[in-house]
C-alpha cells in the first residue's frame, strides 16, 4: 500500500502534507544534528518525514490523530510507535515528560501550531524542538526587535531560530503562505520570574492595546517605583524580556 493515496487532506484538521524528498532530507538531518536517541513526531500524516526518520535508524514514537492515517502508520512502519490520539490527550502526557532524551519535530498545521507549542512549552521536559510553521507566526517567536505577547511569553520557556523558510510548492494541497522551519531551545528563563502568575497578568496587560503606551494600558492596575516612570511612556513592544521583568518588578499592584 502507498502512502500517496491514503485519503484527502481534511480541512477541518489543518492538513498539507509535505512533498519534496531533497529538502525532506535536508529538515531530517537538521532535527537529529544533537544525535538525539528518539524523536517524537507530532502529525504524521501519511509517513512522509516518518519513512526517512527510518531511514536514519531512530526510535520514533509517532503521534496522528487522524484514525484513517494513524491506522496505515502502523501497517507502513510496524517497527514504529504509533499514538492514534490528539496530543492533548492526557495519555500522552507521561510520554512528553519522560523523554528528555528525545527531540519533537512536527509540520503543524497552521491553525493550532501556538496552541500546540504552548501546550509543549509547560508539559513537557523535551529540550530541542523543530517545527515547520507559517512563517508571519514563526518571525513573532524569533523576533530580536519587536517584542510581542508571544514572542515574550514564549522566551520564557524556548530561545528560537529560524533555520529557513518554505515555499508553498513543498505542500499539497499548497497553502497560501510561505513556512518557516523553526528551532525551539528550552531555556532556563522561567527560574527568573518569582511569581509567574502575576508576570503573566501583567504582560497580558501590557501588551492589551500595544500600540498605546505602556503607562496607558497598566496605570489602572499598577503603582510604579520612580525608577520606571519614564519607561512607560514607550510602548509594551519596546521592551524584551529582561527589561519587562524589571518593570514588573518595579510596579505595586493597587488594592482592589
Amino acid at each position: 500500500m502507498g502512502f500517496s493515496n491514503i485519503s484527502k487532506p481534511k480541512r477541518s484538521l489543518g492538513q498539507n502534507f509535505f512533498v519534496n524528498e531533497n529538502l525532506g532530507r535536508n529538515i531530517v538531518k537538521r532535527t537529529l544534528e544533537t544525535n538525539p536517541h528518539c524523536i517524537i513526531e507530532i502529525g504524521s500524516g501519511r509517513g512522509f518525514f516518518t519513512k526517512l526518520f527510518v531511514e536514519m535508524g531512530v526510535k520514533i514514537f509517532a503521534i496522528e490523530k487522524d484514525d484513517t492515517l494513524g491506522e496505515n502508520l502502523k501497517f507502513l512502519f510496524p517497527e514504529i510507535e504509533v499514538f492514534n490520539e490528539d496530543i492533548f490527550s492526557e495519555n500522552l502526557l507521561a510520554l512528553f515528560q519522560k523523554k528528555e532524551e528525545c527531540v519533537c519535530f512536527g509540520s503543524l498545521p497552521y491553525n493550532v501550531s501556538k496552541k500546540i507549542i504552548s501546550y509543549l512549552a509547560k508539559n513537557s521536559n523535551i529540550v530541542n524542538f523543530y517545527f515547520i510553521i507559517q512563517k508571519e507566526v514563526a518571525q513573532k517567536y524569533a523576533s530580536q526587535e519587536k517584542s510581542s505577547l508571544l514572542s515574550i511569553t514564549t522566551k520564557l520557556y524556548f530561545d528560537s531560530k529560524i533555520l529557513f523558510d518554505i515555499s508553498p510548492e513543498n505542500f499539497k494541497p499548497r497553502p497560501n503562505v510561505v513556512s518557516s522551519f523553526i528551532k525551539f531551545s528550552r531555556n532556563h528563563n522561567l527560574k527568573l520570574v518569582k511569581n509567574l502568575e502575576g508576570f503573566l497578568e501583567y504582560l497580558h496587560r501590557a501588551f492589551k492595546q500595544p500600540r498605546k503606551k505602556l503607562k496607558n494600558n497598566v496605570i489602572k492596575h499598577y503603582i510604579p517605583s520612580d525608577e520606571i516612570f519614564e519607561l512607560l511612556n514607550k510602548r509594551a513592544e519596546d521592551f524584551n524580556l529582561d527589561e519587562h521583568l524589571y518593570i514588573w518588578e518595579n510596579l505595586e499592584p493597587k488594592a482592589i
